[in-house]
């Protein structure tokens, strides 16, 4: 089934950083960092994006668990996440689709099986 949800991050002029998930059909909600810091606390200051840091670990483990709904699996690859597609994306605005992420997860753990059956012969 096609995940047409899309997130959303926002830098306010005050230097503030906001996160909303968009449902496809006109219901936008905040993306909080709670239940991400909840599997694993990397910033309690929250979230952050543009770079390699703390803030940007909490993002992409909260749109992978967010996504896949998986701690497992949102733990195994937030750092990978990060450094493909967090720490990248512009200061001041970014976007992307959760089909987006779920296709990036579907690969990942592709990879990952290959390699272990790989690894087994």
């Amino acid at each position: 089934m096609f995940d047409d949800r899309i997130y959303v991050g926002r830098r306010r002029g005050c230097g503030d950083v906001e996160v909303y998930v968009g449902d496809g059909h006109g219901k936008i909600e905040p993306l909080l960092p709670g239940p991400s810091q909840a599997v694993y606390n990397h910033s309690p200051g929250g979230f952050e994006w543009g770079y390699l840091g703390s803030g940007p670990s909490q993002l992409a483990l909260a749109l992978l668990l967010d996504v896949a709904g998986d701690k497992e699996l949102a733990e195994t690859y937030h750092h990978e996440f990060k450094e493909n597609f967090v720490a990248g994306w512009r200061k001041d605005y970014w976007a992307i689709y959760a089909s987006t992420i779920r296709g990036w997860l579907d690969i990942r753990e592709i990879v990952r099986q290959t390699e272990e059956k790989l690894g087994a012969l």
